[in-house]
This record gives structure tokens, sequence and C-alpha cells, in this order.
């Protein structure tokens, strides 16, 4: 149950980059292991369409999020 309320979350992470991953999980390597983990799973892998990364990012951008200056 906790996996299906992080995954969106691991998710988001991906999109904004490395430089907030780095900085958030940096030392935390058994929360790395587990999004690496949750994120091949087939049921959180397949669930979003090809265009979400853009899609999200473009929605990002569109507001004004200070995240997307990463």
């Amino acid at each position: 149950m906790v996996d299906a309320v992080t995954a969106p979350v691991f998710r988001y992470f991906d999109i904004l980059g490395d430089g907030v991953l780095h900085d958030i999980f940096g030392s935390l390597s058994r929360v790395a292991s587990w999004r690496r983990a949750v994120k091949e799973r087939p049921s959180v892998r397949d669930v979003v369409m090809a265009a979400y990364r853009a899609r999200f990012r473009t929605h990002l951008k569109d507001h004004g999020a200070l995240l997307t200056s990463t």
C-alpha cells in the first residue's frame, strides 16, 4: 500500500532531475534502493503514457514552478 503512495512521488523526482535526487536521496541508500525497486514494477512503470515526462515538465513551467530551473 505504501508503494502505491510513494511511486508517483518518486516519479516526480525522476522527472525533476539528478540534482534534486542527489540532494534528497544522496545519503539515504535504502530509500534510493527502494525507489529503484518500486520504479521497476510493471504496475508502476507502465501506468503513465510515454509523453508524461514532457507534459509534466510543461505543466510545471506553465505554472512558474521554481523546480523547473534545475
